[in-house]
């Protein structure tokens, strides 16, 4: 009793612990961080760092090799790995060393000051902490003075968020860089240095909890719940057991439902929506909660708990004993589910595909992130366990022997009112076309499935091959509405052209801009230079909300409207642009459409003092084109695409106005429509075929016309998807026989029994698969590695030939240049012939001309050339030297080469930068490709391998199936038929031995036949005499006293006649009945089987030894189920009354007897149960039992027990017993039930 409470108390504590420990880690996850510590923190490492500074450029040598260039390429590497720049500019402001190029400063803060100088300096919004120290150098008398300039990073501003460039402090651990970041509030935390100088100032990310910490607790929201599931699964299995299925099954459901929707509304975990796994929306309806792919996970989790509890707790043989109303409601059950519940698939794959955030197109698995294959594991599963359900409801129906007709009608009007239902709810009529030929191919599959009581392989992968097929036509239908869906949605963006996120985001910056003091005091005063005003437009304001986008110009003009600088556009050209030009949400934003087709949005801004005019800022957004070439800098600069944006640019499209293209993107599109063109109705769309390819088209009331290629399929695509689904049906079923072997081995515990078939052809089929599928995983691994390396050799010689071509083009620029003055090669002009990235610096070390500037604009990198490489080519003077760089994040290759004029002088370097990252990207999508036409491949030779493996199976234990059928059908004494087996192999040498055995034991059969008759027949007659000459003898001995009293009284032996009269005719009749008894036995009479209600021929049985044996107590264990079987009703009275009067019989007279009769349902069989108290059968006696002639009372003849076991027998049944000596004996009868067809 203890234990029955102490397990459950504990189980639920143990939860309880859980769940509070998980909510105290949460609560810690979102807890403000400290800013006093960060602070000091960052205080403190920039002290550090600052004083390793001063400590280097306090030693006068490392002064004087910096000034010589004396540095090895060992003290260059150290330095060069250093947080900080070091910078030496001489006195005509020339940089002679730098110890890396992450950073230069402003020109206006390296020229000589003879006081040093600390401060914080700000360079396109990235503050750092700039240290100036002069100095001087005496040679030959001379004095040379220089400026040591270095820049400690305080902050690191990048125009873009991507995943190579994202702010931080560089300084600052991870502990508290990601949870702040500057603030310019006036009440945010200080960060001082020692002698009170303000860096900057600190404000808490907003909402930002602590990942790692927010994982733990999650995981430990999941161990609570699972302990408190485990506590309800163990209390609903024991009310099972109680009360019965149907209310343990609702207190589990409920129980565990309430624990699903208490999380849900109460909003525990409280993390939910900050994780990844949480904020990934999956369905774009509107549900009970914010669905996302953590909320399918967790919803997931309780559909397999609830599944485990049936597949546990439901007994099949329980419906044995259900009434008619419960059966018609389990038919009815049944059937819904197999409709309902793949209805439900439906719409929930239907919702999941056709959200933009998932991708389930596997032909291109480079695109399928992590939450699409979860939830495509997520689907895999929904369907494994909708099959689990079905299958266990069908076992449960097969035992209530319905005709298939029954069957039919109740799947008819489930079918009906699910079609009706989907229709209702929108869905296709592809789906309900679906899902009439699913249900019905399901449930005809089903119906044979359930015959056999144990798995087989070729099931198994029958089971595969169905769902995989299923699951890939639904997908492959989903993935067709989206993608029509997409590109109809595409068109109409397209044709519309405005930006909706940039007059969003103007609305956003246009106050911000009106109320910068900055630029006002600009238009007020002369010190400020027209750059800084650039900069702080471009990197504080334009970068944040258009970059990457937009390509952008800035018109300054003062108080007349006349420009700030000489060479920019008259302000009336641009008022005249403004007149003509579509008014947007602000008054200040300008629409305009170009004739070329391009559009432009224009922002006029009127910067103020009361009513006075200061100035104006006009600024100029155009479209950026898309860069086709394979740039890292591009790559680097570029915004990160949401899922639906990855899309769009995948697209094959042309926009034309007025009959003339205006914007196309790959595609062979005409420059000009046909005047007999067939175009769709304004805001219709139109499906248009154009040599191999189709076309949807879409005109706007504007007459502007879209058109995008449609999605070309072939069979590839589905197969692909089909494979993968496969492998990850197959990959599942693998850990589920693991998770089952191993709660059967740890806990002898097993929810779902699984067994294979115990067979020879089950193993041949098992060893051919499993030996092709471990050789196919083998080969897949030895191909990977192969095609990494040889992709890897591939890039490096690639990077190699790059170099070598674009230099061997510069140098023929410079040689057959016409512009003798112009002798170096523009980095563009290259970049556009090689379509890579190039630099081109002097033998100064100084950028002359870069493919992208805006790398160099946007202070990304210093217009230095690395100093390990400057080195290697300015004094090593090597033809090639390629090395790994890093831009914040991005990691790359760069080659080097030096550039010689024609007398082989060198007079520039040559940098090509080479994305290691893209390469990896791309080798992962070939290597991708590759493994996907793999897959496909293997997938196709183990299908085949399954059915080479079924008929090598098949042609090995066919003959041996054979065998056992005809050695079943053996009959000692009779002619049994040879086999016959053409092939002479080892199976034809077991044949020919088999039909020698066949004519030896017919030989020995006939001689065994004649012994045994000879030998039955003198027991026979030992017996028969036996019994005969029992009841001889008394009468004998009767007959002589009789005569004796003749003799001598004959009055006393006439007294006497009437006594030994009776005597002698009951022995009589006794010799006769054991004649009969001889004669039954000899020769059984034909049966006349009847349908028998065997409850009410046990009730009768009861009621008549009942009144007959007052000393034994004769009862019926009840209910009795109602179970009917085909037999003689003489015989089955004759064998129950032999069972109950043997049972009376073993019992002593001195014991108290009690006869138990029982009767219920095992699978298909009726079984018999008559039970007694008495003394049981000894051990040397059991095995005799059944033995003719042998018997265990001093009377009868041993036979009673014989004729039963042969009627049974001949009724397809079988008895048997159990016994234990001094506490009674159980006699069995199994006869098959009776069956409607």
């Amino acid at each position: 009793m203890k234990r029955t409470i102490f397990w459950p108390s504990f189980i639920f504590l143990l939860g309880l612990l859980f769940i509070l420990s998980a909510n105290t880690v949460e609560n810690w996850a979102y807890r403000s961080p400290d800013l006093p510590e960060a602070a000091q923190e960052l205080a403190s490492q920039l002290a550090f760092w600052e004083q390793d500074l001063e400590q280097r450029i306090e030693r006068r040598e490392f002064l004087m090799r910096s000034v010589d260039n004396e540095w090895s390429e060992d003290s260059l590497a150290i330095s060069n790995a250093l947080p900080y720049t070091l910078l030496i500019y001489n006195e005509s402001d020339s940089l002679i060393y730098w110890n890396n190029n992450k950073v230069e400063p402003y020109q206006t803060d390296v020229r000589y000051k003879s006081k040093p100088e600390r401060r914080i300096m700000d360079m396109a919004g990235s503050k750092y902490l700039m240290i100036k120290r002069p100095f001087k150098v005496i040679l030959n008398q001379q004095e040379y003075r220089y400026t040591l300039l270095g820049l400690l990073p305080v902050y690191l501003r990048f125009p873009v968020q991507n995943g190579y460039l994202d702010n931080n402090f560089p300084l600052m651990s991870e502990e508290f860089g990601e949870f702040v970041r500057p603030s310019t509030d006036s009440s945010a935390q200080q960060v001082l240095d020692d002698l009170g100088l303000e860096y900057l100032r600190l404000e808490e990310q907003p909402n930002f909890p602590y990942r790692d910490s927010a994982y733990g607790a999650l995981v430990l929201y999941l161990l609570g719940a699972f302990c408190w599931i485990a506590l309800l699964f163990r209390l609903a299995a024991q009310l099972t057991q109680q009360k019965g299925q149907l209310l343990g099954t609702l207190f589990f459901l409920s129980g565990s439902l309430s624990l699903r929707l208490l999380g849900v509304y109460t909003e525990l975990p409280r993390l939910t929506h900050d994780l990844p796994l949480f904020s990934f929306k999956l369905s774009d309806h509107d549900s009970l909660w914010y669905y996302a792919l953590g909320d399918l996970l967790l919803d997931l989790g309780w559909i397999v708990a609830l599944l485990v509890f049936i597949l546990a707790n439901w007994q099949e043989q329980a419906v044995a004993k259900w009434n008619s109303r419960q059966k018609n409601g389990l038919v009815l059950f049944v059937f819904s589910v197999l409709v309902g519940g793949f209805l439900s698939l439906e719409l929930t794959l239907r919702d999941i595909v056709l959200n933009a955030n998932v991708y389930l197109e596997f032909e291109n698995s480079t695109r399928v992130d992590a939450p699409s294959f979860l939830a495509m594991l997520a689907l895999v599963v929904l369907f494994f366990s909708y099959f689990l359900l079905v299958n266990k409801l069908y076992r449960m129906l097969a035992l209530l022997n319905w005709s298939y007709l029954q069957q039919a009608s109740y799947l008819l009007i489930c079918l009906l009112f699910g079609a009706a239902l989907g229709l209702s709810m929108g869905l296709p009529i592809f789906y309900i076309l679906a899902l009439a030929t699913f249900v019905i191919a399901f449930g005809i599959l089903l119906l044979w499935f359930v015959q056999e009581k144990q798995l087989t392989f070729m099931w198994l992968t029958v089971w595969l091959l169905f769902f995989s097929g299923v699951g890939t036509l639904l997908i492959e239908q989903a993935n067709h509405e989206k993608n029509l869906a997409l590109r109809q949605d595409f068109l109409k963006v397209l044709t519309f052209e405005q930006d909706p996120k940039v007059e969003e985001a103007f609305l956003e910056l246009e106050p911000k801009l009106l109320n910068d003091n900055f630029f006002k005091v600009y238009f007020s005063s002369l010190y400020i230079p027209y750059s800084q005003v650039v900069d702080r437009l471009t990197y504080l304001y334009l970068d944040n909300a258009f970059f990457g986008r937009y390509d952008y110009n800035i018109y300054l003009y003062n108080s007349l409207n006349l420009p700030k600088k000489g060479d920019q556009l008259p302000y009336g050209q641009l008022k005249d642009i403004f007149e003509r030009s579509q008014k947007m949400a602000s008054p200040n934003l300008y629409f305009y459409s170009e004739k070329s087709g391009r559009f432009v949005y224009y922002a006029d801004l009127e910067l103020r003092e009361g009513n006075k005019l200061l100035g104006r800022i006009v600024l100029e957004l155009r479209p950026k084109e898309e860069d086709s070439q394979n740039s890292i800098y591009v790559e680097l600069l570029s915004l990160p695409k949401s899922r639906l944006e990855q899309t769009y640019g995948n697209f094959e499209y042309a926009l034309y106005k007025g009959n003339q293209r205006v914007l196309s993107k790959d595609g062979d599109f005409a420059a000009y429509l046909a005047i007999d063109e067939e175009l769709p109705e304004p805001k219709r769309f139109l499906r248009k075929k154009k040599g191999d390819k189709t076309y949807l088209l879409y005109q706007d009331e504007r007459s502007y016309l879209g058109l995008v290629a449609l999605q070309a399929t072939s069979w590839l695509q589905p197969f692909s998807l089909f494979s993968y689904i496969f492998c990850i049906g197959f990959l599942l079923l693998f850990l589920l026989f693991i998770s089952l072997a191993a709660l059967k081995y740890l806990f002898q515990w097993q929810p779902i029994v699984i067994e294979f078939k115990a067979s020879l052809r089950e193993r041949i089929q098992q060893g051919i698969v499993l030996v092709s599928l471990f050789s196919f995983i083998a080969i897949g691994v030895v191909t990977i590695f192969y095609f990494q390396n040889e992709y890897n050799d591939y890039h490096k010689q690639r990077l190699e030939r790059k170099i070598a071509s674009t230099a061997k083009t510069a140098s023929w620029q410079i040689v057959n240049r016409p512009d003798s003055s112009q002798l170096i090669p523009d980095a563009k002009d290259l970049a556009n012939i090689h379509k890579i990235d190039v630099n081109v610096y002097g033998l100064n070390g100084q950028l002359l001309s870069s493919s992208e500037d805006a790398i160099f604009e946007r202070r990304l990198l210093s217009r230095q050339m690395d100093p390990l490489a400057y080195r290697k080519m300015r004094f090593e003077q090597l033809d090639n030297y390629p090395q790994r760089e890093t831009i914040n994040n991005l990691e790359y290759l760069s080659g080097y080469v030096p550039l010689r004029d024609e007398e082989n002088n060198i007079i520039a370097f040559l940098n090509l930068p080479y994305d290691l990252a893209g390469s990896n990207n791309i080798r992962s999508q070939d290597v991708a490709e590759f493994l996907g036409a793999l897959l496909n491949v293997y997938v196709i030779f183990l299908i085949l391998a399954a059915g080479v493996a079924f008929l090598i199976a098949n042609s090995v234990t066919r003959p041996l199936s054979l065998i056992g059928e005809k050695l079943r059908l053996i009959k000692v004494g009779e002619k049994n038929e040879q086999l016959e087996w053409k092939g002479r192999d080892e199976i034809g040498d077991f044949v020919r031995r088999f039909n020698e055995m066949l004519l030896a034991l017919e030989e020995s059969s006939e001689k065994l036949a004649q012994s045994q008759r000879e030998s039955a027949w003198r027991d026979m007659a030992k017996q028969v005499a036996h019994e005969i000459k029992n009841p001889l003898t008394p009468m004998k001995l009767q007959l002589q006293l009789l005569e004796r009293a003749a003799q001598k009284s004959p009055e006393k032996a006439q007294k006497m006649m009437p006594r030994i009269s009776k005597a002698l005719v009951e022995q009589i009749d006794n010799l006769a009945r054991i004649a009969s008894e001889f004669s039954n036995f000899a020769k059984m009479p034909p049966p006349e089987n009847e349908v028998i209600a065997l409850d009410e021929m046990l009730q009768s049985i009861q009621h008549l030894f009942k009144e007959n044996e007052s000393e034994t107590e004769i009862e019926l264990l009840s209910p009795l189920p109602q179970l009917a079987v085909w037999a003689d009703r003489s015989q089955m009275l004759r064998i129950l009354n032999n069972l109950v009067k043997n049972a009376i019989q073993a019992i002593p007279e001195e014991q108290k007897g009690r006869v138990q009769i029982q009767l219920e349902q095992a699978g298909e069989d009726a079984l018999v149960l008559v039970r007694d108290n008495g003394c049981g059968i000894p051990e040397e006696q059991r095995k005799r039992i059944f033995v003719p002639y042998f018997t265990t009372k001093s009377s009868g003849t041993g036979i009673g027990l014989s004729m039963c076991r042969k009627m049974i027998r001949a009724m397809q049944g079988e008895i048997y017993f159990e016994t234990e000596e001094g506490q009674g004996t159980d006699f069995y009868i199994r006869l098959p039930l009776f069956k409607q067809d």
